[in-house]
């Protein structure tokens, strides 16, 4: 296989628009992409170059499970304030069915056996760890380190 040529970035900015309304709006696959870029625009590039440029962009089709955990957590912040929300991710508003979906993939649940509580999962989350200031932190690592057998002189 040989090497695909560079591309300038100034073709990328031109092309910019057509690439993510192809592969958001009407969600082709990569592949697809390629071979519409090539046939309806003339632009070439390799699949990598697609690749690296889309992470570039911050051009993504699909959210991870920390983005639907964020997202759950301001909608539950929000609920508690009496305000409706909707969430727009990836630059696409998410349906009411989809985000229902997600949710109830990713966001935070009663681990098995335990009572439910009235507490807010964020409330929850700030009794397992403990926020100090910088020099707090160095104090008790200074601490640690005295009393650590690997680190003593």
């Amino acid at each position: 296989m040989s090497r695909a040529d560079r591309i300038s970035s100034s073709e990328w900015e031109r092309n910019k628009e057509h690439i993510r309304s192809l592969y958001l709006d009407q969600d082709k696959s990569l592949d697809d992409l390629v071979t519409s870029m090539a046939e309806q625009h003339g632009f070439h590039a390799s699949r990598a170059q697609y690749i690296r440029k889309l992470g570039t962009w911050n051009i993504k089709k699909y959210s991870s499970k920390d983005n639907w955990k964020r997202a759950d957590g301001l909608i539950r912040k929000r609920k508690v304030d009496g305000k409706d929300t909707e969430i727009v991710m990836n630059g696409k508003l998410v349906s009411a069915k989809k985000l229902k979906k997600e949710l109830g993939r990713y966001a935070w649940q009663q681990p098995y056996g335990q009572q439910p509580s009235n507490e807010h999962p964020r409330n929850a989350q700030a009794q397992l760890l403990s926020i100090c200031n910088p020099s707090a932190v160095e104090d008790s690592l200074a601490g640690w380190l005295a009393t650590s057998q690997e680190f003593r002189t």
